[in-house]
Protein backbone atom coordinates (compact mmCIF):
# COMPACT_ATOMS: atom_id res chain seq x y z
CA UNK A 1 0.00 0.00 0.00
CA UNK A 2 1.22 3.84 -0.92
CA UNK A 3 0.54 4.77 2.13
CA UNK A 4 2.08 8.39 1.12
CA UNK A 5 -0.82 8.88 -1.69
CA UNK A 6 -3.08 7.52 1.03
CA UNK A 7 -2.54 9.92 3.74
CA UNK A 8 -2.97 13.05 1.14
CA UNK A 9 -6.38 11.90 0.62
CA UNK A 10 -7.12 12.12 3.84
CA UNK A 11 -4.71 15.25 5.75
CA UNK A 12 -3.67 18.40 4.78
CA UNK A 13 -0.39 20.58 6.65
CA UNK A 14 -2.15 23.47 8.26
CA UNK A 15 -0.64 26.40 10.44
CA UNK A 16 -3.89 27.92 11.96
CA UNK A 17 -5.83 26.00 14.69
CA UNK A 18 -9.75 25.57 14.69
CA UNK A 19 -10.70 29.06 15.98
CA UNK A 20 -8.60 30.36 12.27
CA UNK A 21 -5.14 31.70 14.53
CA UNK A 22 -1.98 31.26 12.63
CA UNK A 23 1.08 29.87 14.60
CA UNK A 24 4.62 28.39 13.86
CA UNK A 25 4.95 24.53 13.36
CA UNK A 26 8.33 24.68 14.25
CA UNK A 27 7.61 26.50 17.76
CA UNK A 28 5.31 23.79 18.72
CA UNK A 29 7.32 21.70 21.60
CA UNK A 30 3.90 19.28 22.62
CA UNK A 31 1.21 17.76 20.15
CA UNK A 32 -1.28 15.30 21.27
CA UNK A 33 -3.51 12.98 19.23
CA UNK A 34 -6.53 10.46 20.73
CA UNK A 35 -6.77 11.54 24.28
CA UNK A 36 -4.81 14.52 26.88
CA UNK A 37 -5.15 16.56 29.45
CA UNK A 38 -7.03 20.23 29.49
CA UNK A 39 -7.63 22.07 32.41
CA UNK A 40 -10.96 22.60 33.62
CA UNK A 41 -12.55 25.68 35.40
CA UNK A 42 -11.19 24.74 39.16
CA UNK A 43 -7.84 24.37 37.28
CA UNK A 44 -7.60 20.25 37.72
CA UNK A 45 -6.22 18.43 34.55
CA UNK A 46 -8.86 16.24 32.84
CA UNK A 47 -8.81 13.81 30.46
CA UNK A 48 -10.46 14.74 27.03
CA UNK A 49 -11.01 12.77 24.37
CA UNK A 50 -10.42 14.15 20.79
CA UNK A 51 -9.51 11.89 18.25
CA UNK A 52 -9.88 13.50 15.58
CA UNK A 53 -8.11 17.00 16.38
CA UNK A 54 -4.86 17.30 17.85
CA UNK A 55 -4.24 19.45 20.89
CA UNK A 56 -0.77 21.30 20.39
CA UNK A 57 1.05 23.69 22.81
CA UNK A 58 4.50 25.68 22.44
CA UNK A 59 5.61 24.85 26.19
CA UNK A 60 5.70 20.94 28.17
CA UNK A 61 2.92 23.01 30.83
CA UNK A 62 0.54 20.94 31.01
CA UNK A 63 -1.20 24.21 32.03
CA UNK A 64 -1.53 26.02 29.25
CA UNK A 65 -4.27 25.84 27.07
CA UNK A 66 -4.15 23.58 24.13
CA UNK A 67 -4.95 24.37 20.66
CA UNK A 68 -7.18 22.76 18.53
CA UNK A 69 -5.80 21.44 15.21
CA UNK A 70 -7.53 19.78 12.07
CA UNK A 71 -5.58 18.26 9.77
CA UNK A 72 -8.37 16.62 7.90
CA UNK A 73 -8.80 17.60 4.51
CA UNK A 74 -11.63 19.25 3.96
CA UNK A 75 -12.79 18.49 0.72
CA UNK A 76 -14.82 15.87 -0.20
CA UNK A 77 -13.66 12.28 -0.89
CA UNK A 78 -14.25 9.02 -0.23
CA UNK A 79 -12.18 5.81 1.37
CA UNK A 80 -12.30 2.02 0.80
CA UNK A 81 -12.92 -0.09 4.06
CA UNK A 82 -13.03 -3.49 4.03
CA UNK A 83 -16.54 -3.95 6.03
CA UNK A 84 -18.43 -1.03 4.45
CA UNK A 85 -16.80 -0.90 0.89
CA UNK A 86 -17.58 2.87 0.37
CA UNK A 87 -17.50 5.25 3.58
CA UNK A 88 -17.60 9.49 3.05
CA UNK A 89 -14.03 10.36 4.10
CA UNK A 90 -15.70 13.95 6.28
CA UNK A 91 -19.20 13.82 7.95
CA UNK A 92 -20.05 16.98 5.57
CA UNK A 93 -21.24 16.51 2.01
CA UNK A 94 -21.24 18.98 -0.95
CA UNK A 95 -24.13 18.54 -3.40
CA UNK A 96 -23.46 17.39 -6.56
CA UNK A 97 -25.35 18.17 -10.01
CA UNK A 98 -28.61 15.52 -9.58
CA UNK A 99 -27.89 14.41 -12.82
CA UNK A 100 -24.32 13.50 -11.93
CA UNK A 101 -26.07 11.42 -8.73
CA UNK A 102 -28.54 10.32 -11.26
CA UNK A 103 -25.81 8.54 -13.43
CA UNK A 104 -24.10 7.27 -10.46
CA UNK A 105 -27.22 5.31 -8.59
CA UNK A 106 -27.73 3.82 -12.25
CA UNK A 107 -24.10 2.75 -12.92
CA UNK A 108 -24.17 1.39 -9.01
CA UNK A 109 -27.61 -0.80 -9.33
CA UNK A 110 -25.97 -1.88 -12.60
CA UNK A 111 -22.19 -3.04 -11.34
CA UNK A 112 -21.80 -1.96 -7.95
CA UNK A 113 -23.02 -3.67 -4.38
CA UNK A 114 -25.61 -3.13 -2.17
CA UNK A 115 -23.54 -1.10 0.16
CA UNK A 116 -21.73 1.34 -2.67
CA UNK A 117 -26.21 1.83 -3.69
CA UNK A 118 -26.69 3.14 -0.48
CA UNK A 119 -23.67 5.39 -0.61
CA UNK A 120 -24.61 6.88 -4.19
CA UNK A 121 -28.31 7.16 -3.23
CA UNK A 122 -27.31 9.28 -0.03
CA UNK A 123 -25.41 11.90 -1.63
CA UNK A 124 -26.99 15.57 -1.58
CA UNK A 125 -27.78 16.63 -5.36
CA UNK A 126 -28.07 20.38 -6.07
CA UNK A 127 -30.12 21.39 -9.16
CA UNK A 128 -28.11 23.25 -11.98
CA UNK A 129 -29.31 26.47 -11.08
CA UNK A 130 -27.99 25.73 -7.69
CA UNK A 131 -24.19 25.03 -9.18
CA UNK A 132 -24.81 27.90 -12.02
CA UNK A 133 -25.37 30.50 -8.60
CA UNK A 134 -22.04 29.29 -7.15
CA UNK A 135 -19.69 29.73 -9.94
CA UNK A 136 -21.03 33.80 -10.07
Amino acid sequence: MNYKSFLRMKYIARSEDIEHEKFEVRKIAFINFGSGEVIDQEENLQLSWHPETPFIRFTMDTKEKPRIVSFLKKKQGVELNAAEHLVPVRQEKKPIRAEVKQDCIKIAQKYLSETAKRFYASLPASSDRDADDDND
